[in-house]
């Protein structure tokens, strides 16, 4: 596949329908992200935290099933969470250097 002649047609079809376009409201997100080296020490870890009873607001241990799930799964993404632990929990538990965790370019060995 041609990726150079790929983006070219596009952004003549893009700069062609321009005109045309009618306004649209966005919203975008920023995420800090990074790509973290996964071991097997660090995989322990989250699983450890995924097989703990969670007390009442304490989202590590679906967080951290979620973070193991999506590799095995085979996909990733950004995973957004509205947790007031979880900056602490990212450095933390996993040992990660925070704030952020994606698992776009996910456990990378």
């Amino acid at each position: 596949m041609d990726w150079t002649r790929r983006y070219a047609a596009f952004a003549e079809t893009l700069l062609r329908a321009a005109p045309s376009a009618r306004p649209l409201l966005a919203g975008f997100n920023i995420f800090v992200d990074a790509t973290y080296p996964m071991d097997g020490e660090r995989i322990a870890r989250l699983a450890g935290e995924g097989a703990r009873p969670a007390p009442p607001g304490d989202l590590g241990p679906s967080l951290a099933t979620e973070v193991l799930a999506r590799p095995s799964d085979g996909w990733g993404g950004a995973l957004c969470v509205n947790w007031a632990g979880g900056a602490a929990w990212t450095t933390d538990l996993p040992g990660l250097p925070g704030p952020g965790l994606s698992t776009q370019r996910p456990l990378c060995t």
